[in-house]
């Protein structure tokens, strides 16, 4: 029998069994098979050529949104961020601006402190907590109606310390009971400004005489706020000494450290 292929004088010997199932020489089997194998890769082409193509795109697709997710994602850090600086400004101008008005606030007190006038209250011990035991310089009088500047008067007259000052015009201000209200610690160290002694007493009259230091020797003890007044007029100490001495004496007690930089008293022609 010949080969069934066109053309084909062959014997044939074998039959094509996955292509075209006719009777064909061993030559034509080969090469059908091979065009079989060509078809099926062809159709298999055809079908994996549009799934790659979708699979590309969807990569593509997804590349594309997780771009635009951390770009959003970057937006709303970013927003974030700005509305978080501009709640911490707000929050560090709302502390500041709290400050501001806190410090307006005592400098109003101070300042309201500073107009009061009134009488003195401090009359006799009872008074704000005011015990025997406290060295006032003196009290006042109960029978004087004399309007005073209490906070001079109290700082000046009684040398009370500001903060006990200011804490009597408080309750003067608010008309509490003089005898229920407790303002005097019982330290009193701590509502009064210690005097300061002069340090040109009868212990220095080698170092003032040295230094011709007039109106010596003087045993005055003089309020803080007055020393280095009464060291440049009693004594005609110089105002950069005046100043030394003072914080030595405030400091240590004496001046027996204190390095002078010019003539200790003022030339007085």
């Amino acid at each position: 029998m010949s080969c069934e292929h066109p053309t084909c004088t062959l014997e044939a010997n074998t039959i094509c069994k996955s292509h075209c199932q006719l009777s064909v020489c061993q030559q034509h089997r080969i090469e059908h098979e091979k065009s079989l194998l060509n078809e099926i890769e062809k159709q298999l082409d055809d079908l994996s050529n549009p799934i790659i193509t979708l699979l590309n795109q969807s990569q593509c697709d997804l590349k594309q949104s997780e771009e635009s997710r951390q770009h959003e994602l970057n937006c709303i850090n970013s927003l974030f961020d700005c509305h978080l600086f501009s709640i911490d400004q707000r929050l560090k101008l709302s502390k500041k601006t709290n400050e501001l008005i806190s410090i307006e606030r005592e400098q109003l007190i101070k300042y309201k402190n500073a107009l009061l006038r009134d009488v003195c209250p401090l009359t006799q011990y009872g008074i704000f907590g005011l015990n025997s035991s406290y060295n006032l310089l003196r009290l006042c009088s109960n029978k004087s109606n004399k309007q005073l500047n209490l906070y001079a008067h109290f700082t000046r007259t009684h040398r009370l310390k500001a903060s006990i000052a200011h804490q009597l015009l408080k309750a003067i201000r608010n008309n509490c009971d003089p005898i229920e209200t407790k303002i005097f610690p019982q330290d009193h160290t701590k509502a009064f400004v210690e005097n300061i002694q002069c340090p040109f007493d009868d212990t220095a009259i080698k170092f003032t005489k040295k230094n011709s230091i007039p109106n010596t020797p003087c045993h005055s003890s003089i309020v803080g706020y007055s020393f280095k007044h009464h060291l440049c007029h009693v004594h005609s100490i110089t105002k950069l000494n005046a100043k030394l001495i003072y914080e030595a004496m405030k400091d240590c007690g004496t001046i027996s450290h204190v390095q002078f930089e010019e003539d200790l008293c003022k030339i007085i022609n």
